[in-house]
């Protein structure tokens, strides 16, 4: 995407703290942006999630968590997520309940009916609450798994 501007608002999140961490989730056709592993009264960022083309993130110090919360929908755009193996990154995937099914492989979780998704590699965590997922891979970038409660895991 060319000739777009977002202001200051950042497309890019580089986090270079320990513990650092970033809660999404999405409120109507506003994506909302904690810092923190919990959502805030106030999010530290927000914006129609229908102007952003992607979001990155870069995690490079230990034990930095990016939770993604489905329970509101789906952003409608594509996550990145880049780790340091073996510095305790984790990614928390929040769903609605059974009913919200997730397709997931090796490098990409999304849901299965579309809206954007998340690349991620080298996250030595993933943790899924409350939501389907259907998988197909060998787990070849999460050392971790964690079907946490409320999670229906079906690999394939």
């Amino acid at each position: 995407m060319t000739g777009q501007n977002f202001a200051n608002f950042p497309t890019t999140f580089t986090s270079a703290t320990a513990g650092g961490s970033y809660y999404l989730a999405m409120s109507g056709t506003t994506l909302q942006i904690s810092a923190g592993t919990a959502p805030l009264l106030t999010p530290t960022y927000q914006i129609a999630a229908g102007l952003l083309p992607a979001l990155t993130f870069n995690f490079t110090a230990t034990n930095e968590t990016l939770a993604a919360d489905f329970s509101g929908g789906a952003p409608g755009f594509n996550i990145t997520l880049n780790a340091v193996s073996g510095n305790n990154g984790e990614l928390k995937i929040l769903g609605q309940g059974s009913a919200q099914t997730f397709t997931m492989t090796d490098y990409t979780i999304g849901l299965a009916a579309g809206g954007g998704g998340i690349s991620y590699n080298n996250i030595d965590t993933m943790d899924l609450l409350n939501c389907r997922v259907n998988y197909s891979g060998g787990l070849a970038t999460v050392s971790t798994l964690i079907v946490d409660s409320g999670c229906l895991f079906y690999w394939s």
